[in-house]
């Protein structure tokens, strides 16, 4: 198909022009040369003329639409090839101003110390979303926008086991929030952008892919978690945590968790689906409702069955 769009459009001259070439080296070299000159010619006159098919057949889709386009007289090529030039600047741009840097105090009476990490505003009343270990144990929250303004914040919920807690930044208006995508519609091998401020460098973005769907927390040695992430192998840095990940759209899709110890290209992410329903369940219940059995299983001694024989009237217990 490859090759059908391109030498049908844009290669249609270039085709031309190749087998008039031929035709005049063959001309050129009838009576000019011996048997074996001319044979030696025209194979690599054809070893060039694979090349090129070759070569072709392996041009990106970019070049494939860029002819589509030039046929059907729509987006010229150009407009095309900036449309890919700038996709990820677009995606960005859309999700820029809603990502914000939090800055943590801590005292604990005999020593304080700051930390930073990342968030994104999810609600224009000034909700932000981030992972509950940035800030864990803080007695004060500074809130950057992309801005540059600072607002004073406060943590109005947080969910340890999942990692995901909710800021709310004291502010009279109304800030720009992210839109919010869906997790579940994600593919293995999707382009995704990961935002935040990594060593409180404000406003870093990297690029990568989804590396997996749904890594369980068993496999990262958390099972009592009971998580699934988002893997990927777009940087993940100290100063990430509580960023999000967004997909080509601008829509969030993952929130910036965690990276492998000691690996490059593995890190892992929260997804949105799962972040939202935790938000829901902190604002309706007050905290994350898990299913679990009313049960546990205990060792009875002799004495314990007896006990249970006197007060229920049971016999047959001890045997």
């Amino acid at each position: 198909m490859t090759n059908r769009v391109l030498f049908g459009m844009g290669m249609r001259s270039l085709r031309a022009s190749r087998w008039a070439n031929l035709r005049s080296l063959h001309a050129h070299t009838k009576s000019a040369m011996p048997r074996w000159g001319k044979a030696s010619v025209f194979a690599a006159a054809g070893v060039g003329f694979s090349w090129a098919c070759w070569n072709t057949n392996t041009t990106s889709n970019f070049h494939v639409a860029a002819c589509e386009a030039e046929k059907v007289g729509g987006t010229s090529a150009e407009q095309l090839r900036n449309a890919f030039r700038y996709m990820f600047s677009e995606a960005v741009s859309k999700a820029a101003p809603a990502v914000v840097r939090i800055e943590c105090k801590r005292d604990n009476g005999f020593y304080s110390y700051e930390s930073s990490g990342s968030g994104f505003i999810f609600d224009a009343d000034g909700s932000i979303l981030t992972n509950a270990h940035v800030v864990q144990g803080a007695t004060s929250l500074t809130v950057t926008l992309a801005d540059g303004t600072q607002l004073e914040g406060r943590v109005e919920n947080s969910d340890a086991l999942s990692d995901v807690a909710i800021v709310r930044a004291k502010t009279r208006k109304k800030l720009t929030a992210i839109t919010v995508g869906r997790s579940g519609e994600l593919r293995v091998g999707e382009w995704v952008v990961v935002c935040g401020c990594p060593g409180s460098l404000k406003d870093t973005v990297t690029v990568g892919i989804v590396s997996a769907i749904g890594r369980q927390s068993t496999e990262l040695g958390m099972g009592a978690r009971r998580m699934s992430y988002i893997q990927t192998d777009a940087a993940i840095n100290q100063g990430n945590s509580g960023g999000p990940v967004i997909n080509l759209e601008g829509e969030v899709v993952a929130m910036s968790s965690m990276k492998a110890a000691q690996l490059d290209g593995i890190g892992f992410a929260i997804p949105i689906d799962l972040s939202m329903e935790i938000v829901r369940q902190l604002r309706t219940h007050g905290r994350v409702q898990r299913p679990h059995l009313g049960m546990r299983v205990v060792t009875l001694q002799e004495s314990d069955l007896r006990a249970l024989e006197r007060a229920h009237s049971i016999k047959g217990l001890t045997g």
